[in-house]
């Protein structure tokens, strides 16, 4: 965590800093599949090195009172697989499950915090939509791209860019992407939303997609 040396916290990101490390020491300890799980203290006082302070202890007394002067701070966006498996590799953690453990929780929090709707109930939204291009029923396979308009039921709090999660009959979760945005043709007050699967990094053609399935591979 180089990029991050002796940050100066408030008290939340503090807080948040300690539900982010159990967070974690949670995953790696599922992926690996240990018995004894990761100690949340040992986390803390380790990865509080790995940013610059001598333990968890003195990273509290050097918190920031002044609000004016915070900084911006996220565990997930700095910590990097191989902060990681330095921290636990004494523990018996390699660098893959090091890796997995990250992608796992960092998967569980998008997850968490994403609209959800059962294709289900989908399907007429779609179907109703006077910009569809497919009519589906409940026995199709997920769609991989569709088309609806930015007012249709359950898109009307999304834009570009937004990601949903889509629960199939079987259980199986899927991510989608607002990959693209544009008006319609025959009125341009009215937007059209373009969906595709996947957690896509970006629209258009150019895009790169991390993943697809909620917990899976794919």
């Amino acid at each position: 965590m180089k990029s991050m040396r002796r940050p100066a916290l408030t008290k939340e990101q503090i807080t948040q800093f300690k539900k982010d490390v159990k967070l974690l020491a949670r995953h790696v300890s599922s992926v690996a599949g240990l018995y004894n799980k990761l100690p949340t203290t040992f986390s803390q006082n380790q990865f509080s090195i790995a940013m610059g302070y001598t333990s968890f202890s003195e990273l509290r007394l050097c918190e920031n009172k002044f609000e004016h002067v915070r900084h911006e701070f996220d565990f997930f966006t700095h910590v990097e697989v191989k902060d990681i498996y330095e921290v636990y590799k004494d523990k018996g953690i390699t660098l893959q499950q090091a890796g997995d453990g990250l992608e796992s929780a960092i998967d569980s929090m998008s997850s968490a915090s994403l609209p959800t709707i059962t294709f289900e109930k989908l399907i007429p939204i779609m179907n109703a939509s006077s910009v569809s291009e497919h009519q589906y029923v409940i026995t199709d396979t997920h769609p991989r791209e569709f088309k609806v308009l930015s007012t249709d039921a359950f898109f009307r709090n999304l834009s570009y860019g937004d990601l949903f999660i889509m629960e199939m009959p079987g259980k199986e979760q899927y991510y989608f992407t607002v990959v693209e945005s544009y008006e319609h043709i025959y009125d341009p007050l009215t937007i059209v939303y373009n969906i595709r699967v996947g957690m896509w990094t970006e629209g258009g053609n150019g895009g790169f997609c991390v993943g697809t399935k909620v917990n899976g591979v794919g």
